[in-house]
Formats: C-alpha cells, structure tokens, sequence
C-alpha cells in the first residue's frame, strides 16, 4: 500500500497529504501522520476518533496511531486521548497492551483500567498492571 510507504518519509507533502485526507475524513490520513505528527495534528484526528467505525477500519486507524508514536513526540494530553482511544476501541489485543503499556509509562494509566486487566485477554497486560499494583 503506497500510502504505507509514504507513512516513513518525513515532508510537508505528505503532512499537507494527510491533513487532505484526515479532512475528508480517509483513516488512511493517519497512516501519512507517522513520521509528520507536529503540534496541533491532534485536531485533525479528534474527529476521527468520535466517529464510528468498524472493527477492521479501528484497528487499522489504532496501529496507525501506534506508529505516530513510534516515530514522533506526542504532547502528553494528545497522547492521553489517542491510547486510552486505542485501549477502549480496539479489537486487537496486542494493540490494546501496547496502548496500556504507554499509558503506564507516561503515568496516566486511569484507575479503571488497572482494575479492568486481570479480566484482559492479553498476559502481558494482565502483568503489566499485577506489577504495578504490587509495586
């Protein structure tokens, strides 16, 4: 998919791409956020995130997200919203112990979610919380 390979190119042509897209409301914008995230790109996927979609367009747009922090500095509130928005909404597992995991190491795992995870389907997010509550 081109709009994945683009994902890792770092320019003002694929930033302005993907506001186009996010715009128009594509999830595929997301993608083109990777290596483009900057200060106030949070705007353009707030929408998206209200906004209903299916399972399989909500782990696409969640691993989206996932790589946005991979490659770029998320502000603590945006990256708030965005993990606890991948935690709650995604059907993936993985996904979902990644965005936990994060949250725990910016220190805004909320209270509800460490009382959630011995009921996740994922091990390593069932952990991740057993050693924070015994710690």
């Amino acid at each position: 998919m081109a709009v994945r390979a683009l994902s890792r190119c770092k320019s003002p042509i694929v930033r302005a791409m993907a506001r186009t897209r996010l715009e128009r409301g594509d999830l595929s914008g997301a993608w083109l956020l990777a290596s483009n995230y900057i200060d106030g790109n949070f705007g353009y996927l707030d929408p998206l995130m209200r906004a209903a979609m299916d399972d399989d367009e909500a782990h696409d747009f969640g691993f989206a997200l996932l790589k946005i922090f991979d490659h770029s500095v998320v502000p603590i509130a945006e990256s708030e919203a965005m993990l606890l928005w991948l935690y709650e909404r995604t059907p993936c597992s993985i996904c979902r112990s990644t965005a936990a995991s994060k949250l725990v190491e910016l220190g805004r795992a909320p209270t509800w979610m460490a009382e959630e995870a011995p009921f996740d389907a994922d091990p390593s997010t069932v952990q991740l919380f057993n050693t924070e509550l015994a710690a």
